[in-house]
């Protein structure tokens, strides 16, 4: 076997690797990773509250092995938290929460997606969401009209950061 092992670069197939299985919650989908070009990355995790330290951990990897400084790691890594803990209550059974890393010598761009049960995830009031104000260059969140297909509303947070 020649290459790259397929955790990292998706099966032969060019597919994401996807192992087989998921102990916690056989029904969703388990833990799955792929490099869509030398500078970026997908990472897609069940969203139940016990895969986000897996969320944040594959954030600071990420940054710290893009060269960012600690300073900007932290705040990469506290924004994916934050977006994807607020996410996590508001989710659609058997929903995914994924993680897209972008990023070059200026900035990082970083998309989290899922799917929840109402709009209600994010508000200006809350204070998690003056916290990603205040460590983000840009912000914004969508949800897209109810998809009976997926059994909720798609729902992404958007953000950059530039260094």
């Amino acid at each position: 076997m020649t290459g790259p092992p397929p955790t990292h670069r998706g099966g032969n197939d060019g597919q994401p690797y996807r192992p087989s299985s998921s102990i916690e919650n056989p029904a969703a989908e388990p833990l799955w990773i792929q490099t869509a070009s030398d500078d970026a990355i997908i990472v897609a995790v069940p969203a139940e509250p016990i895969r986000l330290a897996m969320l944040r951990a594959l954030s600071e990897t990420l940054c710290l092995t893009a060269g960012f400084d600690i300073g900007l790691t932290n705040d990469i890594r506290l924004t994916v938290d934050e977006a994807a803990s607020a996410l996590v209550p508001h989710r659609a059974p058997s929903t995914n929460i994924t993680c897209e890393f972008a990023y070059d010598k200026q900035a990082i761009a970083v998309r989290v997606l899922s799917t929840s049960q109402d709009t209600t995830a994010f508000s200006d009031a809350q204070l998690g969401w003056r916290l990603l104000r205040a460590v983000t260059d840009s912000l914004e969140t969508t949800h897209t009209a109810f998809d009976p297909r997926v059994s909720g509303y798609p729902t992404e947070v958007k953000f950059t950061r530039n260094w």
